[in-house]
């Protein structure tokens, strides 16, 4: 039977977890464009505040899971496992691309001008899990090749974020830059008529960042690379490792 050492998943999105700040309105990725800035509404006397924040959670390391909870847990994540081949480590990231704003609103005939004053960007994961299986004792060949191979997927994790976040600040920054007060009628869509750029920038740069990580973390999940780890170790059964 052939043995897939481990891959890197990437978990869903997640909004972000943090209190609220002022009169915040917190929203995922929503689609509304900007509404065209009015004449009636002056220019913003200050520039909108950003917090950009970059995200790593330490990684955690369980050594609980038998083989066949691992493959089990796998395939829950959505793994594509080639027939007759079974996983025998994992990395999975929570990953957590969150986006919450402040505005401020002002009277205008019979509505208000708006203006987004502040922005808040949660970008990166909050969990990062490695799984060894059970059945290999620490220390032991087979445990040292597993966790090395997932550290690897950590490290491209890592690695990747630190290299594409000045980027994704940037960007983000640039649509702020452009931003305008604009008119509203109720102010109960203010702030996420005026979120929705960002949304929309934060939601193309997700998609960037999970390329660039997903295609990195392919090059070491090939057969060629899986059949050199493998052949470090005998005991790839669960019986006897040492």
């Amino acid at each position: 039977m052939d043995v897939t050492i481990g891959a890197m998943l990437a978990r869903g999105l997640k909004r972000s977890k943090r209190a609220p700040f002022g009169a915040l309105v917190v929203c995922l990725f929503a689609s509304t464009a900007f509404a065209a800035a009015a004449p009636s509404c002056p220019p913003a006397k200050t520039p909108i505040k950003l917090d950009f924040k970059t995200l790593t959670a330490p990684t955690a390391y369980s050594h609980r899971l038998t083989l066949g909870g691992i493959a089990n847990l796998s395939r829950a994540q959505g793994a594509q496992i080639a027939g007759g081949s079974r996983p025998v480590g994992l990395t999975l990231a929570n990953t957590l691309y969150g986006v919450a704003g402040e505005v401020a609103l002002a009277p205008q005939g019979s509505g208000f001008c708006v203006h987004l004053t502040s922005v808040k960007i949660d970008f990166g994961w909050d969990s990062m899990d490695v799984y060894v299986p059970a059945e290999f004792p620490e220390g032991s060949c087979e445990y040292r090749a597993v966790r090395d191979h997932e550290n690897q997927h950590v490290s491209i994790f890592r690695t990747s974020l630190a290299e594409f976040a000045p980027r994704a600040r940037a960007r983000i920054e640039a649509v702020l830059a452009r931003a305008k007060p604009f008119p509203v009628r109720s102010e109960k869509a203010a702030a996420q008529t005026a979120l929705a750029p960002v949304n929309a920038e934060l939601a193309a740069l997700q998609k960037e960042f999970n390329a660039l990580h997903g295609a990195r973390n392919a090059r070491i999940d090939t057969p060629s690379n899986y059949a050199a780890v493998t052949a470090l170790c005998k005991n790839w059964d669960g019986a006897g490792a040492k």
